[in-house]
């Protein structure tokens, strides 16, 4: 669901703007999107080569479920966390 918000803000994005960016830009045509919306699955992802740096983090399925490490940097309030996570 995120994915396909996303793309259609993107897709939106292009219905608006393509018009000014390529009038600031001088371009000859305006960009466009033609491109159809298709989801991305975790394993997909991890074969990517744009995961390399973050692919460690991913632990595969436990429990039948996707599990990944997460990194909290900076944390203030471990309550916080600790309450989320009970939740």
């Amino acid at each position: 669901e995120r994915q396909q918000q996303d793309y259609q803000l993107i897709h939106d994005l292009y219905a608006t703007q393509s018009s000014p960016l390529a009038s600031g830009l001088r371009l000859n045509k305006k960009p466009k999107m033609d491109v159809d919306f298709i989801p991305v699955t975790v394993v997909q992802y991890l074969q990517n080569p744009v995961s390399a740096p973050v692919r460690f983090l991913h632990l595969g399925k436990i429990k039948g479920k996707s599990a990944t490490v997460v990194v909290l940097n900076q944390l203030q309030d471990s309550a916080v966390v600790k309450a989320f996570a009970k939740s």
